[in-house]
Parts: C-alpha cells; structure tokens; sequence
C-alpha cells in the first residue's frame, strides 16, 4: 500500500483548508506497533502510533489513495 501524489495532495489540502473527514475506516489489529513497523515501508502514517489513555487504546493513522482516514487500533 502506499499513496498517489493525487492521495497526498487530498490529504494536505483537508489539513490546510480545515476539512473534518466525514468517513474513517477503522480495524482492531493484535499489536499496533508490530504493523506499524510491518507497515511503514508501504504506507504514509499520519503520525506514529499512540496510547489514548482516556480511550484505553492504541492508535495509528493513515489514508488510502483516495484520501479516506484509515485506524488501526488495539486495546490496552
């Protein structure tokens, strides 16, 4: 997986413009940080992953092609 220079360009036109994403995928995975480090090579993570204590979950970000949000996420 990766992204398009188009997928890119989506992606930092929501930033600039304000754009709230009005979809995300969203897909519980045993360990975040094990795709995250499988993952990296293929795909554009938004951030690195990180614990939302308050959520009791780890989470990381990214964007398919077409510029639709994507989580990965496991229980802490």
């Amino acid at each position: 997986m990766g992204f398009s220079t188009a997928g890119r360009w989506r992606q930092q036109s929501a930033m600039c413009t304000g754009e709230i994403d009005r979809v995300a995928l969203i897909f519980k995975v045993a360990d975040v940080a094990r795709a995250y480090e499988e993952w990296k090579e293929r795909v554009d993570f938004i951030a690195e992953p990180v614990e939302q204590q308050e959520w009791g979950i780890k989470v990381a970000h990214f964007r398919d092609p077409d510029g639709t949000l994507l989580e990965i996420y496991e229980n802490l």
